[in-house]
């Protein structure tokens, strides 16, 4: 179910819980939420997390950055450097 809501990476731990919690209460459908990307692929070199979705062939807009960092726990998602390379650490594991 978390897969369904955009959770990737699911282990079950209490943020991830309340994370799929809030998505659910929200109302929205699981189709509202893009689904998880298989980052074991992709540029594992690059330091742009733009260059990295698109090796990915994922859409790498600031709103679909901003949908992938909610899925990873970065609130208030503004592109700032320091989010992009949290982004891009959290995507990569």
């Amino acid at each position: 179910m978390a897969a369904q809501y955009g959770i990737s990476g699911y282990q079950g731990t209490a943020a991830q819980n309340m994370q799929l919690l809030n998505k659910m209460r929200a109302g929205k459908t699981a189709a509202a939420y893009p689904k998880p990307v298989n980052t074991k692929k992709g540029d594992q070199k690059t330091n742009s997390i733009v260059d990295y979705l698109k090796s990915l062939g994922v859409d790498s807009s600031y709103a679909n950055r901003k949908k992938l960092a909610a899925q990873h726990g970065i609130k208030n998602y503004t592109g700032t450097a320091a989010q992009n390379t949290l982004l891009l650490n959290q995507m990569r594991g």
